[in-house]
């Protein structure tokens, strides 16, 4: 929903960027390092726009969590790689899906963004189309 007040008056509604709670709540400085109060329920950019995605790249909590999803997506792609190689015509995938999709899940707590926000929508738009 666009903000009236917003476009008028200049500022990023508050609702926009709580609406990042969960990113807030990996990243706990970032939200600091890019935005800033502005008025009554309005954020500014803290940054130039020009320095956004260096701020975020920068952010050693961001850089720690890439990591940790990296590692999280090799260990996964090793424990699939034989099935994935191994598929023929006979393969059943709905059960192939839901079986690598299990395996992900089963690391849930490893990187709780990348399973909130990816994982869920592969997995429901396999099962709805699947």
């Amino acid at each position: 929903m666009q903000s009236i007040d917003g476009h008028l008056n200049g500022g990023i509604p508050n609702v926009d960027v709580e609406s990042l709670k969960d990113y807030w709540q990996t990243f706990t400085k970032l939200k600091d390092k890019l935005f800033r109060p502005l008025r009554e329920g309005f954020y500014a950019l803290a940054v130039d726009r020009e320095v956004i995605r260096g701020t975020i790249y920068g952010d050693t909590e961001f850089s720690a969590y890439a990591d940790k999803v990296e590692a999280a997506f090799e260990a996964w792609k090793s424990a699939v790689d034989k099935k994935l190689r191994s598929i023929a015509a006979s393969t059943k995938h709905k059960d192939l899906i839901a079986e690598m999709a299990e395996m992900r899940r089963s690391k849930r707590n490893t990187c709780y963004l990348y399973q909130k926000c990816v994982c869920k929508k592969i997995q429901n738009s396999y099962g709805k189309t699947a």
